[in-house]
Formats: C-alpha cells, sequence, structure tokens
C-alpha cells in the first residue's frame, strides 16, 4: 500500500494514476492529520509527501519495512 499525501487532487490523481499503472495500491489524503489517521488502517509500505501542505510538511517519501 501507497499512501500520497498532496493538497493538490490533481497531483494526487496523477500520482496514484502512476502507481495503479504499476498495480501498486495506493491511497491519498490531503493532510498529515488524514495520514495518521489512514497509518492505523493502512498499513502502508510507502508514503509520499506532496510539497506545500496546509501543515508545512513537503517532499519526503517514507518506506517502512516490517
Amino acid at each position: 500500500m501507497i499512501i500520497i499525501v498532496s493538497s493538490s487532487g490533481r497531483e494526487a490523481a496523477t500520482l496514484a494514476a502512476i502507481c495503479e499503472q504499476h498495480h501498486w495500491p495506493t491511497q491519498a489524503c490531503t493532510s498529515i492529520l488524514d495520514l495518521s489517521k489512514l497509518m492505523g488502517k493502512a498499513q502502508p509500505r510507502t508514503v509520499i509527501m506532496r510539497q506545500r501542505l496546509a501543515d508545512g510538511y513537503s517532499d519526503d517519501v517514507f518506506c517502512m519495512f516490517k
């Protein structure tokens, strides 16, 4: 599972489409608060954060390994 965090719906949709072409399941959200909620449910392997989020985070990729 890949979670895309972006305040731009168009960017999130583009990144999700690229991931889905590779058959990588994705979910998108718009803030760190929403990401926190998804983390408990989805247990993603990768999180992509896009620049200019309302709460100040930008351009990071986090990979989680079990």
